[in-house]
């Protein structure tokens, strides 16, 4: 195993694991439902093809974070459960059919599925935090971590044309989206509390 491979395993499990403690801590997820569902069809049909020790650890990983995926929807009631199922069958057809296929530029479907996934991650990402709801210190460790795989994965194959024009649009998406998570937890709260604190001081000082 090359040092990248050992980092990119290294920068996922880290990822994977501060997700797993935040839907248990939080009962919530950190990484949205689309991108669960892509990543577990993806990481079960790479554990068919290879069987390799980290896609077992990781294909492990991945199951208790749809698991409590699955619990917070049932709990929640969420409407989209079905939908969640779908996407995760649909994709785990194209991997299924394409993972060992050859694809233009010197590169096998399992490479262009795998980086295609990361860009739909990177755009799902931007559409559930939107909202700027449950963000918190482990939710901007997860994507620090999400963004640093990535890059490595893109390291290890940026000769190919098209992994490098899809990692470029990857990266940029996670460093976006790291910087907003980022701001909208350490300066956007504090804001909003020193506000809060200086209307409450304002409101004591009137009753007085």
């Amino acid at each position: 195993m090359t040092i990248e491979l050992v980092y990119l395993t290294v920068f996922w499990s880290i990822a994977y694991l501060l997700a797993i403690f935040h839907a248990v801590r939080f009962k919530r997820h950190a990484i949205p439902a689309f991108s669960v569902s892509l990543n577990f069809a993806w990481e079960l049909v790479a554990l068919v093809y290879y069987f390799e020790p980290i896609d077992i650890v990781w294909t492990i990983l991945d199951a208790v974070i749809v698991l409590c995926l699955v619990k917070e929807l049932i709990r929640e009631k969420n409407k989209h459960l079905f939908d969640y199922c779908c996407c995760f069958l649909i994709y785990g057809v194209i991997c299924v059919l394409c993972f060992n296929r050859p694809f233009p530029g010197q590169m096998t479907g399992y490479v262009f599925l795998s980086f295609f996934m990361d860009l739909l991650m990177a755009i799902n990402f931007w559409w559930e935090y939107r909202k700027k709801h449950h963000i918190n210190i482990i939710t901007i460790m997860v994507a620090l971590f999400r963004m640093l795989g990535d890059a490595v994965a893109w390291l290890i194959y940026r000769h190919i044309t098209t992994v490098f024009i899809l990692g470029s649009v990857i990266f940029v998406l996670n460093v976006a989206f790291l910087a907003f998570v980022s701001y909208e937890c350490f300066v956007q709260k504090r804001m909003k509390r020193s506000t809060v604190s200086i209307y409450t001081k304002t409101i004591k000082e009137e009753e007085k």
